[in-house]
């Protein structure tokens, strides 16, 4: 037997159109509704009890309305007390909700309130440089949080996500912009977007994607010449920048510096121009090192054992070994005096065969080889000879004298003192590279300079 009558469900049926229904249909429709209404009170109950409470609410009943993909209770929430239901005189199955009487001349004795303000705007930094300043307009910030690996831990001690990088529709458009510019076939663009990198002070929040987009190029390009050159034309474009902190991010971008420059293949064919790429990579690795090398003590160290290890290592391919040879020659005189220098003869040993075997390709791969060292070795001997020179001159003219065609002897004679004090044994480096490599030596020493230079060395 249903606990509601039939009378409930024909009301309900005269209020949505249906004038007549008849009391079977009213009897089967009250026993259906009765079984919805005790299981959707039942799922509320269950809502209420999950929810530490002991006091039924409208909202577990919309819980478990929502459950259901039901339409929810409207206009009976925001009173915790509940609603008083009370009997009205006369009936015993009447209630109704009592509202309290207000008398008018309470509300007559009202303050009248406030008159609003004019409609009026302001403007303020919501953040600057992705930093929110502390104003009232803006929130205040949340607690301090302490970073641990890939989560964050507050005061509390409860480790919590860390929160995604929200970055603005103008930087991700101007990032998009600059990276398929980068990449696209236009040199115009490429370069109008390579300055932009270069001189703009506000992209230091893009500078880890520029890093992560420099990274991708290198490694799923290693076959891409042209793709590899503008990716290092970029690193180049950052370092020109004097708006952003790429020291931040060396350790990723070293790597894909050391690949340009060592790399086994950088492009499809041999006849592809890959030695420019090492080249200008090279020059890269050389300015990060000057620049940064004072504040990383161990940064260029380490790219020099790995240039090293490319270089001496026999199994490496004669690419690679070039653009060892380029690398540590950009590091500058100390460098090849140190690791080139006390190995050019065993190296030259294993050379000369392959420059003079039948394969076309690894001989001129071996005459690249023989072109870096005398590069090296002729840029080295070139820039001690002169850095003397220089310095003998520098200190003949503090003690007030000028060197003129008269004293040339003795002028040399000061530069070779000199030259004794900043490089110890030069007669032999001068002979050792002059055996090596005869007359090649003489456009790096200046003509009849370089022999000028040859008689102050013997």
């Amino acid at each position: 037997m249903s606990v509601l009558p039939k009378e409930c469900v024909q009301v309900l049926a005269e209020l949505s159109g249906i004038a007549v229904l008849s009391d079977d249909v009213a009897t089967a429709l009250v026993a259906d509704v009765e079984f919805r209404l005790r299981d959707v009170l039942q799922d509320a109950i269950k809502v209420m009890q999950h929810s530490k409470r002991s006091t039924l609410t409208t909202e577990d009943v919309n819980d478990a309305l929502r459950m259901r993909n039901a339409d929810q209770l409207y206009g009976y929430g925001g009173n915790d007390k509940g609603l008083t239901f009370r009997r009205a005189a006369g009936s015993s199955e009447l209630y109704f909700v009592e509202d309290k009487e207000i008398p008018l001349s309470d509300v007559f004795a009202r303050p009248l309130p406030k008159c609003p303000l004019d409609t009026t705007f302001s403007a303020h930094w919501l953040s600057i440089e992705g930093v929110q300043p502390a104003t009232r307009h803006n929130p205040p910030p949340k607690e301090d949080l302490v970073t641990v690996g890939k989560k964050r831990k507050d005061k509390s001690g409860h480790v919590k996500d860390l929160v995604k990088h929200a970055m603005s529709q103008e930087l991700q458009l101007y990032y998009e912009k600059v990276t398929s510019a980068v990449i696209g076939e236009s040199e115009e663009l490429r370069t109008a977007a390579l300055q932009s990198l270069a001189s703009d002070p506000g992209i230091h929040q893009l500078l880890p994607y520029f890093t992560q987009f420099v990274c991708d190029q290198v490694t799923h390009n290693l076959r891409n010449l042209s793709r590899l050159r503008n990716a290092m034309r970029m690193v180049a474009a950052l370092l020109e920048s004097e708006h952003i902190q790429i020291e931040l991010y060396l350790h990723q971008l070293m790597p894909a510096i050391l690949t340009c420059i060592v790399g086994r293949w950088l492009c499809k064919t041999p006849d592809e121009n890959h030695w420019e790429l090492r080249e200008h990579a090279a020059d890269i690795a050389a300015t990060v090192c000057s620049r940064f090398g004072v504040t990383y003590a161990n940064l260029q160290p380490r790219v020099t054992k790995t240039l090293l290890h490319a270089f001496l290592d026999p199994r490496k391919p004669l690419t690679t070994q070039y653009g060892a040879i380029t690398g540590l020659a950009r590091l500058g005189p100390s460098v090849t005096q140190l690791l080139i220098l006390p190995n050019l003869a065993p190296y030259l040993k294993i050379l000369t065969p392959a420059m003079e075997c039948d394969d076309e390709e690894k001989a001129n791969e071996a005459r690249k080889c023989y072109d870096a060292l005398l590069m090296a070795c002729g840029n080295f001997l070139r820039d001690t000879l002169e850095s003397a020179r220089e310095t003998a001159a520098t200190v003949k003219k503090h003690e007030g004298g000028e060197e003129v065609d008269g004293e040339a002897k003795k002028g040399r004679a000061d530069v070779k003192q000199v030259l004794s004090l900043v490089l110890p044994g030069a007669e032999d480096y001068y002979r050792l590279l002059r055996d090596t490599f005869g007359d090649r030596l003489t456009p790096y020493l200046g003509g009849v300079q370089g022999q000028a230079l040859a008689d102050i060395v013997l």
